[in-house]
């Protein structure tokens, strides 16, 4: 289901578009990441960070 949402997401922002001069074109990419823990991401990334910078 989330592949297909992104799949349409990019399809969408593919076409074409039209200006004065002519048609242009964007490019789009989406990343999703799963995240499998008790603690919020950004706690995790805080405490990632602070143990490395000491």
């Amino acid at each position: 289901m989330l592949t297909q949402i992104g799949q349409d997401i990019i399809a969408s922002l593919s076409k074409p578009i039209a200006i004065e001069s002519g048609t242009t074109g964007v490019g789009a990419s989406i990343g999703a990441s799963l995240w499998q823990t008790e603690m919020v991401p950004h706690t995790a990334i805080e405490r990632e960070t602070s143990n490395h910078a000491r």
